[in-house]
């Protein structure tokens, strides 16, 4: 797995885009590691190649600092593929430190 991370032009709404390469087409743990120091929720839309997924919260975690995670399960194609997180608030999102991905063994 590879993933490259881009910020989105000014354009967009606050968001960020990774680009990322899986060796086979399924479903996948996709973790984003975030902190909120607002003392308001931050909701991110998720898209997944221009489709939107689902709308995710993210909620206050005490301060700017305190990092946790939070997991969804996308379904992704084999090569490359644009996973997009957009704010849906005019308040912005959340700070955003990573992507992790890993292959959902379940489905």
């Amino acid at each position: 797995l590879r993933c490259l991370r881009s910020a989105c032009p000014y354009w967009l709404a606050d968001c960020v885009s990774w680009q990322v390469f899986v060796p086979e087409s399924g479903s996948y743990v996709c973790t984003f590691g975030f902190a909120n120091g607002s003392s308001n929720n931050r909701p991110m839309t998720i898209s997944v190649n221009g489709e939107v997924h689902s709308q995710q919260n993210y909620a206050p975690t005490g301060a700017w600092t305190a990092w946790t995670e939070s997991s969804i399960t996308l379904t992704l194609d084999k090569g490359k593929n644009l996973i997009r997180m957009t704010s849906a608030s005019a308040e912005g999102g959340p700070n955003l430190d990573y992507l992790s991905i890993s292959k959902d063994e379940i489905s």
